[in-house]
């Protein structure tokens, strides 16, 4: 058949990090979407998981589509976002985020929870939208911004442009050295 846009979550099993969430919503996805779009899982610390391990969650439900990575050195990181088009993590009270920024530089729309720290950086500008804000630990809103990311390369597209054109100017070393500049300037 035709290429179909590669689903990519990066992170630790953690139960904050709702991976569960993601599963069911992913399933849901399968079933009602013509596209047999792909989750990569790449992440999982070796010997740390919160509840059933994810691997054995996927076996015993059958569900067909989701790939495990397993855990790579950050190196590694860049040529597999590369390899995605859509970052999906429904982490509830992310602490910050970096790897939804790192996800953001390499052109990808995000789709994350309205919660925590991607609220900081995920569609800060209206008419520049950067991915898809969902409710936290709601699998249905999640299906539904994985539907549209994959479903629409257009929007998918734009919104991945967006999504580097943001980081590039906001997080860059150029950008951070003007922020740091101008809180000095604010102080003195």
């Amino acid at each position: 058949g035709s290429l179909a846009p590669v689903l990519m979550f990066v992170g630790r099993f953690l139960a904050f990090k709702r991976v569960d969430v993601l599963l069911d919503a992913y399933e849901t996805f399968r079933a009602t979407s013509a596209l047999n779009a792909p989750l990569v899982i790449w992440g999982g610390f070796p010997g740390e998981w919160e509840g059933e391990h994810l691997y054995e969650t996927v076996k015993r439900r059958g569900l067909d589509g989701v790939f495990f990575a397993g855990w790579r050195g950050h190196d590694d990181l860049p040529l597999a976002l590369a390899s995605a088009d859509v970052f999906v993590a429904p982490s509830v009270n992310e602490p910050f985020g970096q790897v939804y920024l790192e996800a953001m530089s390499c052109g990808l729309p995000v789709i994350a929870t309205s919660t925590g720290g991607p609220t900081s950086f995920v569609n800060v500008e209206p008419e520049r939208e950067t991915g898809w804000l969902v409710k936290p630990g709601d699998a249905h809103s999640l299906t539904s911004a994985m539907a549209a990311a994959a479903e629409i390369r257009s929007l998918r597209e734009t919104r991945g442009r967006n999504a580097r054109e943001y980081v590039t100017r906001e997080y860059s070393w150029d950008g951070i050295s003007d922020q740091v500049v101008a809180a000095y300037d604010d102080a003195v």
